[in-house]
């Protein structure tokens, strides 16, 4: 598992937002690495052009997609779909490899909107850390004997449930 952030200085105000404080992000993903092995990167796209902006909110749509919550009025609106992804609201990835698998904010039917600190606070919190070394230990083998036809998040989902 592998976590990609990307934002700038400069973050709006709104419920999509909430809760994101660079410090306690920050300090959520060093813990993440140091205690749990999960592999983390915070990309500055202050300097980004559109081109690449497009690129990395491609893989955001990937992960929506998948997992059927929206993104298009949490990054824009519904003229411009990624007008503030990663400008004004920050957008967490986390990948699978090189595989998107989920992306941070989002919009869930049954949950409603899902903030970057409310993902980093339930992987850090409790035992849900173990989880992710147990994902990260999965993946590493799963490198080794080959895929198994399923992805490590859903493994462990399933795990949690039973």
């Amino acid at each position: 598992m592998k976590l990609e952030l990307y934002c700038t200085n400069d973050i709006l105000e709104g419920p999509e937002n909430r809760g994101f404080e660079p410090l306690r992000i920050m300090t959520s993903l060093a813990r993440l690495r140091d205690e749990g092995g999960i592999e983390s990167k915070v990309v500055d796209v202050s300097d980004w052009g559109q081109e690449a902006l497009s690129q990395a909110y491609e893989h955001a749509v990937m992960a929506s997609y998948t997992n059927g919550y929206a993104i298009r009025k949490v990054f824009g609106t519904n003229t411009s779909s990624a007008s503030f992804f990663g400008k004004g609201v920050p957008a967490l990835i986390v990948y699978d490899g090189e595989k998107p698998l989920h992306v941070f904010p989002h919009d869930e039917r049954e949950r409603g909107l899902v903030t970057i600190r409310d993902y980093l606070d339930s992987l850090v919190e409790g035992e849900d850390i173990q989880g992710a070394r147990l994902a990260q230990a999965m993946d590493d083998l799963r490198r080794t004997i080959g895929p198994v036809g399923a992805r490590t998040s859903e493994l462990v989902r399933e795990g949690r449930r039973r």
